[in-house]
């Protein structure tokens, strides 16, 4: 009985290792993400320390996206009348949901998770 205690406590302890283990390649995956892409998001969602709207980002939402991504170029024009930036706005929660997309690499989550945040704080203002 000791010895079936014991090993579930070494089957435990390395799965816990484990879990550990992939939690910091996760970190340094992010990390490396961060420093890739992170200069080229700012870049995309702010404008002067001021953040740009709705419009523009989801218009230029292409730009940063990661390759392979099924998000639709849209023109500026496209998205003049406010039912169409909600619309637009609704299909590229779609495309860029971080539930949507962890199934991917790192790079990818990040990326999303940034255009995600930073659609979903313009089209709140």
């Amino acid at each position: 009985r000791e010895k079936e205690t014991e090993m579930k406590v070494k089957e435990a302890l390395n799965f816990a290792r484990m879990l550990g283990d992939k939690a910091q390649q996760e970190s340094v995956e992010v990390d490396e993400a961060k420093a890739k892409h992170e200069v080229k998001l700012k870049n995309w969602a702010m404008n002067n320390k001021e953040k740009r709207n709705v419009r523009t980002l989801l218009s230029t939402m292409h730009t940063v996206l990661w390759p392979g991504h099924k998000w639709k170029p849209i023109g500026l024009g496209d998205v003049i009348d406010p039912k169409q930036v909600k619309l637009q706005y609704r299909k590229a929660m779609l495309v860029v949901h971080p539930d949507r997309c962890s199934n991917t690499d790192t790079e990818t989550r990040f990326i999303a998770k940034r255009v995600f945040e930073a659609i979903n704080e313009a089209y709140e203002e």
